[in-house]
């Protein structure tokens, strides 16, 4: 009878151990998708999120301005940020606009000059009543944008060479990174106050100039910098006192947009033009093309985007209106799961301005915003 009790007992243990491994390994399997799953509320206020139908592209407006940055505040999802491209031939400004619900309505914050568009939009994630802007030169509020002042003092702008990139330290918001381009070359400059005073840390490397940033969030001491014209992507591990070609080499095309993988920094993924998506898993020692299921000719990525919570990952590519000619204006969104399965489209039909445009998350991760002509949002599941 001993032997018999202590078999029930032995057969009950490994029972347990069994029903333990299938919910560890359940858990592992649906983690990604129960994190994906949308959230209803703001993490500090029982508001209610922005609306939208599941899979729906809706139109936000601004309609008559093509929306080349967006921005949204880190901590209420209904306050948006969107600069506008300044176009020549149509005389047209570029602005900034500012909505605080979800897109219903929209102030005008900045009436642009000649050759202002806004390029990048960046709000300090700790104070988010600090707000940057790069139309020409470096904007800085410290009010949410209600008043502005040129923080651009030591950073070399003229009538070719403007700034087009702005970073901000994750780790220390007084530190950051702005880069310049133009035709003749530009710069990257670091400032440790705020934006009050600026250094040239490019050190004969990155002359061709800057025109993407990503920093490292687990060490910022890492930081990559896309060139335009010979497009190399730069690495530098001291915060940019020394700096180092990654394996990705002289594409001679530009890096128009850099994205590090914030669960595992050492996979990182490059928009190129004409290229399309490259991607590295050793930190960027060894690269390969990320483009399968994209169809279209000539694959010219412009922005990248990843929902951290599951990694799925959202690129724009665009392509010339006309073969041959170097019109960039359409394109597609499109769209990868965590399966590693191939892109798929899932953009807007019919549109145009895939070449000036911009893609950005909620702080939530449920809603995905495109701008081409107006501003339009996706509601993830």
């Amino acid at each position: 009878m001993s032997n018999f009790g202590e078999d029930v007992m032995a057969a009950n243990k490994l029972g347990k151990r069994i029903i333990k491994i299938f919910i560890v390994i359940s858990f592992a399997i649906l983690l990604p998708f129960m994190q994906c799953k949308d959230k209803i509320t703001h993490s500090d206020t029982n508001e209610p999120t922005c609306p939208g139908i599941i899979g729906q592209w809706q139109f936000l407006g601004l309609e008559n301005e093509t929306i080349t940055s967006i921005a949204i505040h880190p901590n209420d999802e209904r306050i948006i940020y969107a600069g506008s491209r300044y176009d020549f031939s149509a005389g047209h400004m570029g602005k900034l606009f500012r909505s605080t619900d979800c897109g219903k309505n929209w102030d005008t914050l900045i009436v642009g000059q000649p050759l202002f568009s806004f390029l990048d939009i960046v709000i300090d994630p700790i104070h988010p009543e600090t707000v940057y802007a790069i139309p020409l030169p470096v904007l800085k509020s410290t009010n949410g944008g209600k008043t502005w002042f040129d923080i651009s003092n030591g950073i070399r702008i003229d009538w070719e060479t403007r700034a087009g990139s702005i970073a901000i330290d994750p780790y220390n918001h007084n530190i950051l990174y702005v880069g310049t381009s133009g035709f003749f070359g530009g710069s990257f400059y670091k400032s440790n106050d705020g934006g009050e005073n600026w250094i040239d840390i490019s050190h004969n490397s990155l002359r061709d100039g800057v025109i993407s940033i990503a920093i490292d969030p687990k060490n910022s001491n890492i930081i990559y910098a896309g060139t335009p014209w010979r497009g190399i992507l730069w690495k530098t591990t001291n915060a940019g006192e020394t700096w180092f070609r990654t394996g990705l080499g002289e594409t001679s095309q530009m890096i128009n947009d850099i994205l590090i993988h914030p669960l595992n920094t050492k996979i990182i993924y490059a928009a190129i033009s004409q290229i399309g998506v490259w991607k590295t898993e050793d930190g960027g020692n060894s690269w390969f093309q990320y483009n399968e299921g994209v169809t279209d000719s000539i694959k010219s990525a412009m922005n990248l985007m990843m929902r951290r919570n599951c990694s799925e990952l959202f690129a724009i590519y665009s392509i010339p209106d006309t073969p041959g000619w170097m019109i960039w204006d359409i394109g597609g969104i499109y769209k990868k799961d965590i399966n590693n399965k191939p892109w798929f489209k899932i953009g807007i039909n019919n549109l145009r301005s895939y070449y000036y445009s911009d893609i950005e998350l909620s702080v939530n991760e449920n809603i995905l915003y495109f701008g081409s002509k107006g501003l339009y949002y996706l509601k993830l599941k």
